[in-house]
């Protein structure tokens, strides 16, 4: 009781005082009086339903990080904390305990420091940690026709539902698929090199994320989408202005989707009027360009291309073959085993087409800006990977190279992978347990419904994994130091069955970017990247305050 009396001070401090001023105001007013109370029972109800567990993790005697009312162990109103707070948290513990507890808003979260346990987790004991949490395909699950395709999206749907989607889609992003994708991509580095050109004069400033975001949205359009959308031009297409629209979110956009969340009997309300409260205008045109492409290519008005599309309409028919030679462990540990016999609608090839765009666009965008900016700060590194880049070309006699060869480049793999290990774009992971659970090598004890977490950019910054955690080192991804750490130990695209299913689409096209960049120019540093990097708070990925630069020169 004391402690609680201790943690509870500072607010029951305010409320007397809050009280104080109420009776001097409404003394003499019934109506207001009966209000305040209700006012001071509803905020002492609040307070005491999100601190109710504050002290679980203390009671267990493991590590934690105090909760504080409203928000947990730090702000969660301010996303960007995220990446400073929980890497400084589990930087703190992770010498002295596989995990540690921290509170998110009056959730008790179990963050895992240990790649092993994450093993377990996240592979091993998959079926025992499908959902995300519970919070994630309720949302959108009931409303308006437009708001509930962003409910069927993979990263709403829950369960066996998830699971049967996930299969049928998973064989679209194979090794093999991939392969009729670089085509597509080739074409919109192109016009992303002539854009770059326009300013390689080694003296002007290069906004980086500007660039590579139309070339990531414009890859995205021709091979999701079937639509060859020029995002550089001069004049701005209604694809791409209202894709930039779904990555924007206002006030009132907010206080509505609060308004669905805290009000009871809210989602019967949007479910019966059909009232959408996300982005209507944008989701529709996006359902209507798809489903539009879609009947077009059944009726043979439109010519196959072999894009997203298609092989979606080819995977709710079964008629897509699996393409499992060749695969690492990594993919192999993505498989799932369900029944296929159950169908598809076409709603859940708009809303997998949706996300396959929402997930692609700025994630890409983003390690693309990063992997510029270190080259632009490692000359040897740029010189080493430049020198591959131009065997490559000398190879295939001048012309692009192919896919095979372009997957055979080992150092454009370890730049690109080693500017995730230190800018990976998601601040946290999480999963919930379906069933009790013990931690294998541990008394810790999960029940059903309890969340763990992981951090991929502390674990890709833990120096008891990598040799050199603060520096930007592309050998860590060499053959030789990825055989002395547990693969479990790199996160940028989570692991599992749960997994990034776009993992091959997105680095093809970083891989594809970074080959025609480095052939025709190369990258110097630029004086209006602020340095050192601080995370910009009004960003809900990882992207630095005043964003990333560099100066272009030509190639001789």
């Amino acid at each position: 009781m004391e402690l609680w009396l201790e943690k509870a001070g500072p607010w029951l401090e305010v409320l007397q005082r809050g009280v104080t001023v109420t009776v001097q105001v409404v003394k003499g007013r019934p109506r207001l009086v009966a209000m305040a109370a209700i006012a001071t029972l509803s905020s002492v109800a609040v307070y005491k339903y999100i601190t109710k567990n504050f002290d679980k993790w203390e009671k267990l005697g493991i590590p934690y990080e105090e909760g504080h009312f409203p928000y947990g162990s730090f702000n969660m109103g301010v996303i960007s904390n995220m990446y400073t707070h929980l890497p400084e948290y589990h930087m703190k513990h992770c010498a002295n305990s596989p995990y540690f507890g921290w509170y998110m808003f009056g959730q008790p979260v179990l963050n895992i420091t240990d790649p092993e346990i994450l093993r377990s987790i996240l592979v091993k004991d998959f079926n025992n940690f499908v959902e995300r949490s519970s919070y994630d395909g309720d949302f959108f699950k009931n409303g308006g026709k437009y708001d509930k395709l962003w409910g069927k999206q993979l990263t709403g749907l829950r369960g066996e539902e998830w699971k049967h989607v996930r299969a049928t889609f998973s064989p679209i992003f194979t090794s093999g698929k991939m392969k009729g994708m670089l085509e597509f991509i080739k074409m919109t580095s192109d016009n992303m090199v002539e854009k770059f050109d326009e300013s390689a004069n080694g003296t002007d400033d290069v906004s980086l994320k500007k660039i590579f975001g139309c070339y990531t949205m414009d890859g995205l359009a021709t091979a999701a989408f079937g639509m060859n959308v020029n995002s550089f031009g001069s004049e701005e297409s209604l694809f791409t202005k209202y894709a930039a629209e779904l990555f924007k979110i206002n006030g009132l956009e907010v206080a509505k989707l609060m308004l669905k969340y805290l009000v009871p009997g809210m989602d019967f309300v949007l479910e019966t009027f059909n009232i959408n409260l996300w982005k209507k205008k944008e989701t529709k045109f996006f359902y209507d360009v798809i489903k539009s492409s879609i009947k077009a290519r059944r009726e043979g008005r439109q010519e196959r291309r072999n894009d997203l599309i298609d092989l979606m309409m080819d995977a709710i028919t079964q008629d897509l073959p699996t393409d499992a030679e060749g695969q690492e462990q990594y993919e192999k540990d993505m498989t799932l085993k369900v029944d296929n016999n159950k169908a598809i609608d076409e709603d859940m090839v708009v809303a997998t087409a949706m996300v396959f765009m929402m997930a692609g666009y700025d994630t890409t965008a983003t390690t693309l800006s990063y992997a510029s900016y270190r080259l632009s700060k490692h000359p040897e590194q740029q010189d080493k990977l430049q020198e591959e880049v131009d065997q490559a070309f000398a190879d295939a006699d001048g012309e692009f190279p192919d896919y095979s060869t372009i997957q055979s480049m080992t150092y454009l793999d370890m730049v690109i992978h080693e500017t995730l290990r230190l800018h990976s774009p998601v601040p946290v992971n999480t999963r919930e347990a379906g069933a009790d659970y013990t931690i294998p090598g541990t008394n810790m004890h999960l029940k059903k419904g309890d969340l763990v977490s992981f951090v991929p950019t502390a674990l890709q910054k833990d120096p008891a994994h990598w040799s050199h955690p603060d520096d930007f080192y592309p050998e860590h991804f060499s053959k030789e130091e990825k055989a002395g750490r547990s693969p479990y130990a790199f996160q940028a695209f989570g692991q599992g069955p749960r997994a990034c299913i776009g993992m091959r689409f997105a680095l093809l096209e970083a891989k594809v970017a970074l080959v025609a960049l480095c052939r025709k120019f190369t990258f110097l540093p630029s004086t209006k990247t602020q340095e050192p990097l601080v995370q910009d708070p009004s960003e809900q990925l990882l992207w630095p305050i005043g964003g990333l630069w560099v100066r272009l020169e030509r190639r001789e």
